[in-house]
């Protein structure tokens, strides 16, 4: 489940294809220069993970032939992914993921059903909660990349 925010810098769509059609380097230092930014707040949310949540996380579930469960902390951390797309219809250009099944049930599940409501009234989200910790820092951040990368597309388009 993508994480994303309304913070949005008019031109970073364009910003990134240009970058990849001058030079994919830098294009690519780009997308690291994001996930310096990301980084902490990343490492604040893998370290929120608890190791079972509810007992009956640890059994084996699938659904639809794809496994759901049993929770393996390890696994739910290693699901949190930095994530960049520049397709027209993305409204998030570098987005915060859980790839984890188990672990985006956890972010996701609310409080309309049994399962939801349980697992609500021991356990938070972890993704969002991490975000508004570190909000300010990353849209400072990510507003200062983009700022250099478009500063170095109008410089070399100026060539």
């Amino acid at each position: 489940m993508p994480v994303s925010t309304d913070m949005e810098i008019a031109g970073i769509q364009d910003t990134l294809r240009a970058l990849r059609e001058i030079d994919p380097k830098l294009q690519k230092e780009f997308r690291r220069n994001i996930a310096v930014v990301v980084a902490p707040m990343i490492a604040d949310a893998k370290s929120k993970y608890q190791a079972m949540p509810l007992s009956g996380m640890a059994r084996k579930w699938s659904q639809g032939g794809r496994e759901k469960f049993p929770w393996d902390v390890s696994q739910v951390e290693g699901g949190v992914k930095l994530k960049n797309s520049t397709r027209r219809n993305k409204r998030s250009v570098v987005y915060i993921s859980q790839g984890n099944p188990a672990g985006a049930i956890f972010e996701v599940a609310g409080a309309g059903n049994p399962f939801g409501a349980n697992l609500r009234s021991r356990n938070s989200p972890v993704l969002w909660p991490a975000y508004d910790k570190h909000a300010a820092q990353i849209q400072a951040g990510v507003a200062l990349i983009v700022k250099a990368a478009e500063l170095q597309v109008q410089g070399m388009v100026n060539r």
